[in-house]
């Protein structure tokens, strides 16, 4: 809730000029990568277990035996 009205802590696509900006930055760096504008990073976060069975069924993994969320997040060669 606290983050939910920042500015800064939502999360949004870049408008296609900055894709253009982040494509030429990266293809200055790399000349090998064409149309690449960001990386992708994986991460889980891990939670507390709930008492409530239905709402622990839905973040437990029983592959890897944890709860968790897991999120996929893009950054852009400026940091966002």
């Amino acid at each position: 809730q606290i983050l939910k009205h920042d500015p800064a802590a939502k999360i949004q696509l870049p408008t296609p000029e900055e894709v253009s900006e982040f494509t030429a930055a990266v293809h200055s760096k790399h000349p090998a990568l064409t149309n690449v504008w960001a990386t992708m990073d994986g991460v889980k976060l891990l939670l507390q277990q709930s008492g409530n069975d239905l709402i622990q069924n839905q973040f437990y993994n029983g592959w890897t035996h944890d709860h968790y969320v897991s999120n996929v997040f893009c950054f852009a060669p400026d940091g966002t």
